[in-house]
């Protein structure tokens, strides 16, 4: 029996597993269904957009605004680094990042970023994804431009306020 041989019986064992296991997959795909809640009466469950009440328009816009005011304090962190970086010469990739991340004036902005980031997944369990994105994006907007101005950076301030108007509809739109 040459190589060849064993080739050929082994392509044709793995072959006919892999089309038995294809068989039973498409078995059990076709007894699988998927059926509604029987907790919940069809006729009675709410549209998604309607759910977002109270509580989660509350943690969505505080996730707003704890983005908005972090993204203007991360970018005061940042250059604070880089000027610091620049003085400083030499150190590889991970160095920098390493200094970056001791950097307080980043790296507290970052950690309260990360826990709004975490708050905002929970949210998402309990609402809907067509208005919590929207909402809290619309929010970090208006927060991030609000919290750069009061840091006395640059904001042209018709173009904020026009955009912000614009999100503010179209999240009317969306949830009506």
């Amino acid at each position: 029996m040459g190589i060849s041989s064993i080739d050929k019986s082994t392509r044709i064992t793995s072959s006919s597993a892999i089309a038995t296991a294809a068989a039973r997959l498409r078995i059990q795909a076709d007894s699988f269904t998927i059926s509604p809640s029987p907790q919940i009466p069809h006729h009675n469950r709410r549209a998604p957009a309607m759910s977002a009440a109270g509580s989660d328009a509350a943690s969505m816009v505080a996730v707003g605004l704890v983005w908005g005011a972090t993204n203007a304090l991360m970018r005061r962190g940042a250059l604070v680094w880089d000027r610091r970086a620049r003085a400083s010469s030499g150190g590889g990739l991970v160095r920098r990042w390493v200094d970056l991340l001791l950097t307080w004036q980043y790296s507290a902005p970052f950690a309260a970023n990360l826990c709004a980031s975490a708050t905002f997944f929970a949210l998402l369990g309990a609402a809907p994804i067509s208005v919590a994105v929207p909402v809290t994006n619309a929010v970090t907007f208006a927060a991030t431009a609000a919290a750069a101005a009061a840091l006395g950076e640059r904001v042209r301030l018709a173009r904020a306020a026009l955009g912000t108007a614009l999100i503010v509809l179209g999240v009317w739109v969306c949830i009506s």
